[in-house]
């Protein structure tokens, strides 16, 4: 799977007494997994899908990472 390293602080840990985000923190995993869905990348490696690339005009790039 792909790592996460995301410093606690930008996550809200711990979450800030003052302020606009006073309270506030960030599940990092959920938040990682909703953008990998939206750009059509592989939740486990992050590598985007053969139809992704291949709409991207990237069939090069799909064929070398998805030989058949």
């Amino acid at each position: 799977p792909v790592k996460r390293n995301v410093p606690g602080r930008i996550a809200g840990i711990p979450p800030q007494t003052e302020g606009p985000a006073a309270g506030v923190t960030v599940n990092i995993d959920e938040r990682v997994s909703e953008y990998f869905k939206a750009m059509d990348w592989d939740q486990n490696t992050g590598v985007p899908s053969k139809q992704k690339l291949e709409q991207l005009g990237m069939s090069d790039v799909a064929a070398a990472l998805y030989p058949e």
